[in-house]
C-alpha cells in the first residue's frame, strides 16, 4: 500500500460531505453508464469492494479520491457491498488498514 493511500485511510474523519466532489460525480456517472443501476431505482447497487474500487479508480486522479468516493458511496447507501466485505461497517474496513 502506498504512503498516500495509508494517509488517506488514517486521516479519514468518518464524516461525509453534504455534496459529492467532481470525482465522485464522475464515478457515479460512469457506473450509471455502465448499466450498474437505473436512476429510478431506490435500491443500492450491489458490488464487491474490488469492483467498486476498480470503477472509481478509472475516473479518479489519485488514491485519496478513490478512498473518499468509496467512503461517500458506502455511507450514503448508493452502493452495498457483496462478497467478503458485505455487512462490514466503513469504520471496520478502515481500521484494518
Amino acid at each position: 500500500m502506498s504512503a498516500e493511500t495509508y494517509q488517506s485511510f488514517t486521516n479519514w474523519s468518518h464524516t461525509t460531505q453534504a455534496e459529492p466532489t467532481a470525482a465522485e460525480l464522475a464515478a457515479i456517472e460512469d457506473i450509471e453508464s455502465a448499466g450498474w443501476f437505473e436512476q429510478e431505482s431506490a435500491e443500492p447497487v450491489q458490488v464487491t469492494l474490488l469492483e467498486l474500487v476498480k470503477a472509481i479508480s478509472e475516473v479518479s486522479k489519485n488514491e485519496a479520491e478513490v478512498v473518499g468516493t468509496v467512503c461517500y458511496m458506502l455511507s450514503t447507501g448508493s452502493v452495498e457491498l457483496t462478497g467478503t466485505f458485505r455487512n462490514e461497517p466503513i469504520a471496520q474496513l478502515l481500521s484494518s488498514v
